[in-house]
């Protein structure tokens, strides 16, 4: 039997084809927008000093800060330190509970944490790459020459890169790396942080994060993965090598 037997729908031709199937262009014409939506060229960082009394302590941090900056400047980026000058801004978007909850990880130089409350809403707010101040300039490790960051990261859309090719560690890390990313403005994933972030702390009580799993767990990496990927349960190590070998 030839020809299309199904019953049509409101419209004419494929629309009335997938209003029949029951599927909805809303949902991935938002998703194809995420998608292609353009990442600035912009670098955040942050950097916020512990109270040190040798000064000398902080010259290699504010050294590769400075080189990111110039970095920046050379291959068109603009640069925005975040830092303690940046109060009004940050309170502005961090809202003023969590504002005070970034001052209080600062006192207690829990600055991995403090570092993590800043990240996502800048990124929420403007897109752009965060990168922090332990990364050194992209370059080309075949011919040590610097390279342009968009040569590696997609110009559109979010991109993130696994834990094992951030850090020295086993292959078998899972994580999703949150010290070195890219974005557009708004992007869903980042406002799913910030809103995971904000249900998981309350400032009126004067929470200690440090208590409660430290940065890892409640603001840092643990937590954005899982925003991405939901619930999951890992594996200790010494459990994995009775089970599996590589």
């Amino acid at each position: 039997m030839g020809g299309n037997t199904m019953a049509p729908g409101p419209g004419q031709g494929d629309s009335a084809h997938w209003y029949l199937l029951g599927f909805s262009l809303k949902p991935l014409q938002k998703m194809m927008r995420d998608m292609s939506a353009q990442v600035p060229r912009i670098i955040h960082q942050a950097f916020f000093a512990p109270k040190v009394h040798n000064l000398q302590q902080l010259e290699p941090w504010l050294e590769r800060a400075n080189a990111m900056q110039e970095y920046a400047a050379q291959w068109g980026y603009t640069y925005i330190r975040w830092d303690l000058s940046s109060s009004n801004e940050l309170e502005r978007l961090l809202g003023s509970e969590g504002f005070q909850l970034l001052q209080l990880e600062i006192s207690k130089e829990h600055l991995a944490s403090a570092a993590n409350l800043v990240r996502y809403v800048v990124l929420e707010e403007h897109g752009g790459f965060w990168i922090d101040l332990d990364y050194s300039l992209p370059k080309d490790h075949t011919t040590g020459e610097l390279i342009d960051l968009l040569d590696v990261f997609s110009p559109s859309g979010a991109t993130f890169v696994p834990e094992a090719s951030c850090r020295n560690i086993e292959k078998s890390a899972i994580f999703v790396e949150t010290s070195l990313f890219s974005c557009p403005p708004h992007h869903p994933i980042i406002r799913r942080m910030i809103a995971s972030q904000i249900q998981n702390f309350e400032v009126t009580n004067g929470v200690d994060l440090a208590k409660r799993g430290g940065s890892f767990v409640q603001t840092g990496t643990m937590l954005f993965n899982k925003v991405l990927f939901g619930k999951y349960t890992l594996i200790d190590r010494q459990t994995l090598d009775t089970i599996m070998s590589r």
